[in-house]
């Protein structure tokens, strides 16, 4: 099982694709779920998975303007598939001090600086977050602009897997960032 990050560029040439893996160690992660108290393991209070998660010789990419971002939760073979698992939705927050820093002055969704927000699979909330439900194919996708401005963004990746007739809720935090043009 393993996380899939695609990157699609839009460049007025040629198109670019980049996918990074990041292969789940799930045997590892069913044991410490069974066997220690990490966390409740519910969409409230998920159970961290950065240590289940391998990032050797892989990195979250910087995301340039302009390109389409998806993110899906891929199981290889049958014994994976026993537990269910599913992508629940993605979570960014702007961390970058300009952003937030500007964004004390202006009232509304700072996010339309970044990002195209057309799709009905995005919701900003009040405090800033802005979700990103899967689509029909279990797939977080979204669009930088071509005119994106550069931020620091701390995202999260929430899934779930079925584990002994219970399902628990498990969240990577990573931090990336999206260059501007400039």
């Amino acid at each position: 099982m393993h996380f899939e990050i695609t990157l699609k560029e839009n460049e007025s040439s040629n198109t670019n694709d980049s996918i990074v893996t990041f292969p789940i160690n799930l045997k590892e992660l069913v044991w410490a779920t069974q066997e220690t108290y990490s966390n409740l393991g519910t969409p409230y209070a998920p159970i961290r998975a950065d240590n289940f998660i391998s990032l050797t010789g892989n990195e979250f990419p910087s995301i340039p303007p302009d390109t389409h971002l998806e993110i899906k939760l891929i199981s290889e073979d049958e014994a994976e598939k026993h537990y269910a698992s599913n992508l629940v939705c993605c979570l960014a927050k702007n961390v970058g001090k300009k952003f937030n820093n500007e964004r004390i002055q202006v009232i509304g969704n700072g996010w339309k600086s970044i990002f195209k927000l057309e799709s009905e699979n995005l919701l900003c909330a009040p405090d800033g977050t802005l979700y990103i439900s899967p689509n029909t194919q279990g797939i977080c996708a979204i669009q930088t602009l071509n005119d994106a401005l550069d931020s620091y963004i701390s995202y999260s990746i929430l899934f779930r897997l079925s584990i002994k007739e219970r399902t628990y809720y498990f969240v990577l935090d990573p931090v990336v960032h999206i260059r501007s043009r400039d």
